[in-house]
């Protein structure tokens, strides 16, 4: 269940998901790819429906980047493809990737959040009005009389002076 809601959380918020599945001689792993590494979606020059290898682009823990061609579950036979620079793509790491997109439209998918950014934006602009109208009305002061003349209103003047009253506070 712990990996299903890791999924979950993974497909709501980035919109899909790239299960690679690495073949291996002494059995396969199933790893996450981040949806920001896959930069090419290569398919068929006559079906763009059938996708044929994922460009990943990557960068190990090194720092040393890597660009790796995998073929997809629909291209088991490992046909090869033109990738959008014409170049064809044959061979590829040992490996195939599911490719799960969530509210899509095209080849990628979309989060969950997608429609509600542009009110998420706009809601911490009202916030962020709505604060400065706060603090503007927090250093208002009312207006009053002073008993003892002009040596009076000089020392509060003096006590105040350079200082931020607190809103809602007495002299």
């Amino acid at each position: 269940s712990q990996g299903q809601r890791k999924s979950s959380n993974k497909l709501l918020v980035d919109g899909e998901i790239f299960f690679a599945i690495f073949l291996g001689v002494k059995g396969s792993t199933i790893r996450f790819i981040d949806p920001l590494e896959i930069t090419e979606i290569i398919t068929d020059s006559d079906d763009k429906e059938k996708v044929m290898f994922y460009k990943r682009n990557w960068a190990d823990a090194q720092g040393a980047s890597h660009t790796d061609y995998y073929r997809s579950i629909n291209n088991m036979k490992g046909e090869s493809a033109k990738d959008s620079f014409g170049v064809t793509v044959s061979e590829t790491e040992d490996a195939l990737i599911y490719h799960l997109a969530y509210n899509t439209i095209s080849q990628r998918g979309n989060p969950l959040l997608l429609p509600a950014l542009d009110w998420i934006k706009q809601y911490r602009r009202f916030l962020a009005s709505r604060i400065a109208v706060m603090l503007a009305l927090s250093r208002f002061a009312w207006k009053s009389k002073v008993k003892g003349g002009q040596t009076a209103t000089d020392a509060i003047k003096a006590k105040t002076h350079q200082l931020e009253v607190a809103a809602g506070s007495q002299l």
